[in-house]
Formats: structure tokens, C-alpha cells, sequence
């Protein structure tokens, strides 16, 4: 659960030690002040429930809910045959994701991106 600084209101990045690419929020932030680097957003209410700011791997916090409480329709019973299984080298974290084959444009081909799911577009070698 994200907690605002001690007397503020501004939502500021999450904790470094909770991005999952640490690179990719640093170079989001560069340049950018206390209050500049993420949008400051406050959680709506959704059926009657107030969403609470969270950090879960991204630069700055999100609104979130449990699926108890907020349900999403998550196509786990989408059949699709462009559906394909996540990567080999997937982290163990990717179990039930749905990857679709990429579809490359001149000059990339299908690779893998450490840390990512599913196969992606990368430049070819």
C-alpha cells in the first residue's frame, strides 16, 4: 500500500527496491522534480468502494482493488488461436498469462526480452 510523504497529499514514485525495471523509472524521472514524476491522481470510488494507491513493480502508484470487491473480466475463457504460450524463459511470475504470436516489422524479429512473459519484437541480428 503506498503511503504519501508525512504531511502531503503528492503521490511521489514507488520505493526503487519495488520497480521492476529500475532503468526504465529512471530514465521516466530524469529531469523531473518532487511532484513532476508521477500523475498525481487521487482513486475513485467503484461500486462503493474507495480504490487504494498501490505499488506493484511500476514507477509511480496505481489505483487498485481486489477482484472481490471490483471484478474484472480477465478473458480467461477467451479461445483464441492467435493465443501461444508464454516464452521459456519466462519468470515463474508470467503462470496464466495469455501471449499472442508478434507480429514483426522489417528489420525485427521474434525474441525474447529478459523478464517479459511473452515473445516481443526485437531488433534483428
Amino acid at each position: 500500500l503506498y503511503e504519501h510523504p508525512q504531511g502531503s497529499t503528492t503521490v511521489m514514485p514507488c520505493p526503487v527496491e519495488s520497480h521492476t525495471n529500475a532503468d526504465g523509472c529512471a530514465a521516466l524521472f530524469g529531469g523531473k522534480g518532487d511532484g513532476e514524476q508521477c500523475p498525481q491522481i487521487t482513486c475513485p470510488k467503484a461500486l462503493g468502494v474507495t480504490m487504494k494507491l498501490v505499488c506493484m513493480g511500476g514507477c509511480c502508484p496505481t489505483c487498485w482493488a481486489p477482484d472481490h470487491v471490483v471484478g474484472l473480466d480477465r478473458h480467461k475463457a477467451l479461445e483464441n488461436p492467435a493465443v501461444v504460450d508464454p516464452a521459456p524463459q519466462a519468470p515463474t511470475t508470467c503462470s496464466g498469462v495469455r501471449c499472442f504470436e508478434p507480429i514483426c516489422a522489417e528489420g525485427q524479429v521474434k525474441g525474447h526480452v529478459e523478464g517479459d512473459c511473452c515473445y516481443s519484437c526485437v531488433p534483428g541480428r
